[in-house]
């Protein structure tokens, strides 16, 4: 029934906004006749980083929802491997879970007014996703938002997330088991890096992602 519905509507249409380059370039295939690239932003005055703390704890943070924590799946393993429940703590934001996946893990419902909350406990934040069309087409909004709380990112080389993670700058982009573990470890032990990497992480959205 859809199968040819976006590409007509983007035929049709005087302008097409798309979130990113990979529906940009859709629409372009499609006949489009007229193409404006306008990335997801959030309002740095709403998202920001945040002076104290409630938790000592090293935070790994993912924010989604039950269609999205599918991505979560192949990292279970690495992520138990480095959360120590005594010193860190895995926080899954807007998932369905029934209880803690491993021990560390917290998860955690989701609300309007305390997500930006949320996101400013976490020390890194992880965007994992598989390569696949439906995925490259994603604006990496959650990356956004991780950058708007100063908050270090790792993510998979999918997409548009190439684009927001300066690697090594603002963080990881990760793809093998042993990056994404790497990549969390050094991040663990290294609070200077975390410090650095917000910093770089916060200037990029005041300049390119702030409403």
């Amino acid at each position: 029934l859809y199968a040819t519905k976006i590409p007509r509507v983007m035929r049709g249409a005087s302008t097409v906004i798309a979130g990113n380059p990979y529906i940009a370039e859709f629409a372009a295939r499609s006949g489009a006749r007229h193409i404006e690239i306008v990335p997801s932003v959030v309002h740095g005055g709403v998202y920001r980083p945040r002076e104290v703390r409630k938790t000592s704890k090293f935070t790994v943070g993912w924010l989604g929802s039950p269609s999205t924590q599918q991505f979560l799946d192949t990292l279970w393993d690495t992520l138990a491997a480095v959360i120590d429940p005594r010193t860190d703590r895995f926080v899954t934001v807007g998932a369905r879970y029934a209880g803690p996946v491993f021990p560390g893990h917290e998860p955690l419902g989701w609300s309007l007014e305390g997500e930006p909350q949320a996101l400013a406990e976490f020390d890194v934040g992880i965007m994992p996703l598989r390569d696949a069309p439906f995925e490259r087409g994603k604006c990496g909004f959650k990356l956004v938002q991780y950058m708007a709380c100063g908050v270090p990112m790792i993510a998979s080389p999918v997409g548009v997330n190439r684009g927001l993670v300066d690697h090594g700058v603002t963080g990881y982009l990760a793809q093998t088991p042993d990056e994404w573990k790497g990549a969390l470890m050094r991040l663990k032990a290294e609070p200077g890096l975390r410090r650095s990497m917000s910093s770089a992480a916060r200037d990029i959205f005041v300049k390119n992602y702030s409403f």
